[in-house]
């Protein structure tokens, strides 16, 4: 599928979300991931192709993904920061198994940096089908 560069937020110093309209509908669930492709002239040896976790909820009518941006970055993250509002990028998926299949239990969730990604959407998500729930979050650097 391809996505369009919609919107690109600046979340704290170093961490970035960028938001994506898809071409043609897609669904996934709170806490699966796509995997990007974005040619680039001169890749790194990772490759064009990275996976990011959907950071937005199946119910917002965008896709995306939040990541930190250091400073040397990678070749995708560099031409992920450069893009242009309209450019376009390669989705495949989704994928993954980190999602929540009863929503209305109790979570204790511990995250480490952008790891907290999958939980974004997963609470949002939460709140959206308005679950009774407890859920703790614990977030460490």
């Amino acid at each position: 599928m391809l996505l369009t560069f919609f919107e690109k937020k600046q979340e704290t110093a170093d961490v970035f979300s960028f938001i994506f309209k898809t071409d043609e509908p897609i669904k996934w669930r709170a806490g699966q991931y796509l995997f990007y492709t974005f040619p680039n002239d001169n890749p790194d040896n990772r490759g064009v192709t990275r996976y990011f976790t959907i950071s937005s909820t199946p119910f917002e009518d965008f896709i995306m993904i939040t990541t930190r941006i250091s400073r040397p970055s990678s070749s995708f993250k560099e031409s992920l920061t450069e893009m242009k509002i309209g450019g376009r990028i390669t989705a495949s998926g989704p994928d993954g198994d980190f999602t929540i299949d009863d929503l209305g239990k109790n979570y204790i969730f511990i995250a480490g940096g952008i790891g907290i990604t999958p939980f974004r959407s997963i609470l949002l998500q939460m709140d959206f089908e308005k679950l009774s729930h407890k859920c703790s979050t614990f977030i460490c650097e």
